[in-house]
Order: C-alpha cells, then sequence, then structure tokens
C-alpha cells in the first residue's frame, strides 16, 4: 500500500515541477568524490551537495568511504563518519579498479558509492548524460569496469574522460597544450607531463563514449581510445595520508594513531595551507578538546621527512 502512495507522490512531484535535463559528472577520488552538474551546454556548473553522503551542505565533497551494513545494505561517505565506523570501513578502493586482479571488495564498493549518489540525485534533475573521469594508467580496465555498472542505468550517454585532460580542460587550456600534472593523492604523488589531444588542424579533446543513444560502443572495435598522450611520468607512494600519519606524531598521538588524530591533524594541515597558525577540535575518547599547530612546525615535520 504505502508503495503505491509513494509512487503516486512522486509521479505528482513530476507532473508538477518540470524537470531539469543535463549532464552529471562523477569524479571518483580516493579519499573524496565530487559531482557536478550542467544543465544546459554553455551554462555554469554547480557541485551538488548529496545529503546525508556530502561532508555538509557548505561542503559537498563526497568521502570515498564504504562500510557493510547488515545484508545488501552499505553507509556510504559522511554515514560512515557519522557512525564511527572509519576503522573498519573500506577505503582507498579506487587505486585498484580496472586491474585484472582487482578485488571484488573494491569493485564492490566502488559501485555502491556510486549507486548511492546516483540514487540521491535531487528529484528536480533528470541527467540526459553521465561523465566519469578515469586515470590514465589502466584506463582501458577502469573503462570496461565502469561500462558493467553503467549497463543499469536509463541513461542516453555515458562518456569517460582521462584526468589529466579532464584537469587542463577545466583549467581552460588549449587543445594541443604541454601540460605538466600534479596529482598529490591520499597515498601517492604523481607526476605526469602530458600533451593534450587535438591542436594543429586535429579534433578537439574529446571523452570517450560508452554509450550514445542508448547503445553500448565501448567495445566497437573502430573507436579510439582517447586519452591525454603521456610523455613522462613519475611517482612514489607518498601521499596526505602519510603526511597525516608524521604531523599527528609530532602533534602527540599515540602510534598507530586512531582515526580521530588522522582527521584532528588533516583538518588542522588544510587549514594551515592559509594561515601561519591555526586550532582544530580533536574528537577524542576523552571528549573533544583543541589541538593547536603552526606552519613552521608543519614544515619543520616535512623537513625531517626529506620533505624539502
Amino acid at each position: 500500500m504505502w508503495m503505491a502512495v509513494l509512487s503516486a507522490m512522486v509521479s505528482a512531484f513530476r507532473k508538477g515541477f518540470a524537470l531539469s535535463q543535463g549532464t552529471l559528472a562523477i569524479d571518483l577520488g580516493s579519499s573524496s568524490t565530487l559531482v557536478g552538474w550542467q544543465a544546459a551546454p554553455g551554462s555554469p556548473g554547480e557541485v551538488l551537495a548529496l545529503a546525508p553522503l556530502s561532508r555538509s551542505t557548505s561542503d559537498a565533497s563526497i568521502p570515498s568511504l564504504v562500510s557493510p551494513s547488515g545484508g545488501s545494505r552499505w553507509l556510504l561517505g559522511q554515514q560512515v563518519i557519522e557512525a564511527g565506523s572509519e576503522a573498519e570501513c573500506l577505503r582507498d578502493f579506487k587505486a585498484l579498479l580496472g586491474q585484472s586482479n582487482a578485488p571484488t571488495a573494491a569493485e564492490q564498493a566502488a559501485e555502491a558509492l556510486l549507486q548511492g549518489i546516483w540514487q540521491r540525485l535531487p528529484q528536480t534533475i533528470q541527467p540526459q548524460r553521465l561523465v566519469l573521469t578515469a586515470p590514465v594508467q589502466g584506463f582501458a580496465g577502469y573503462r570496461r569496469w565502469l561500462q558493467r555498472w553503467a549497463e543499469s542505468l536509463a541513461i542516453d550517454e555515458v562518456a569517460l574522460v582521462d584526468e589529466p585532460t579532464a584537469a587542463a580542460l577545466g583549467a581552460g587550456l588549449s587543445p594541443g597544450s604541454l601540460v605538466l600534472v600534479l596529482d598529490i593523492g591520499a597515498g601517492t604523488t604523481d607526476l605526469a607531463l602530458v600533451r593534450l589531444e587535438g591542436g594543429e588542424g586535429r579534433a578537439m579533446p574529446m571523452a570517450q563514449l560508452l554509450r550514445f543513444a542508448g547503445r553500448s560502443l565501448a567495445e566497437r572495435p573502430g573507436q579510439q581510445q582517447r586519452t591525454a598522450k603521456v610523455l613522462g611520468k613519475a611517482g612514489i607512494s607518498l601521499g596526505g595520508r602519510m603526511i597525516d600519519r608524521w604531523w599527528a606524531k609530532a602533534l602527540g598521538a599515540p602510534e598507530p594513531a586512531p582515526q580521530a588524530w588522522l582527521n584532528a591533524a588533516e583538518a588542522l594541515k588544510c587549514a594551515l595551507s592559509e594561515t601561519t597558525s591555526a586550532q582544530v577540535v580533536l574528537e577524542s575518547e576523552a571528549g573533544p578538546r583543541p589541538l593547536q599547530g603552526s606552519r613552521r612546525e608543519l614544515n619543520n615535520v616535512l623537513d625531517a621527512a626529506g620533505l624539502e
């Protein structure tokens, strides 16, 4: 009975309000995920805050965290943090996607997060096309995984764009540009020198279509893989979380640092990017207490680790 009532309410809502059609973009990150919406080509885009997944109404980013919650239910994003389930949740699964030996748990976690985002989109919008980002390395495997996930979506167009191209286009760079992309992630830092597709009479940079007019195009033999051309790259297993651990230890955290300490260290680190000294609240088991630090102290920690 209640399902029929709910269905009638949704139908009435859609008849009473015009749906906004446009493009939905999802940038799945190792530590945070962002969802963007553009109603029409050339119109201003916006970042969507999706309760209860986003950190807050003022911070639309979604923590890339997934935790089983009994049966087929999942806690997603900010829900994991508010439930105090960070210690046992699934995180950092993006780096495993698209690999030939990718753990099933990593794919399930990513699919649960993306599906949760899709289900919580505002009822006033109706995506006609979906654009997703993917790393250049492992692009083909990542594409196949996304294609499988997107099969269940009722949407006409699905496209994939590599992350360096997305970053460069977002910065307003022209096709054919030579770009040095520095990607500081949660677990790794990558430096890539790339040239955008296009320029010199060639086609503009474009995303690779996975579906068009409701038909799958991902496995068509005539479709070339479109990514930025990587001219050189270097990477180290050092990211934001490692710095948070060093910083938390310097601030007095026990070892291994509890998640509450890592969260406070990260918040303080971010605050010090804008000011020379800052204070945040450490939500410890003994209760909340202030945690202070200065940019000079943080620089000393980085210097001691060899990051001069």
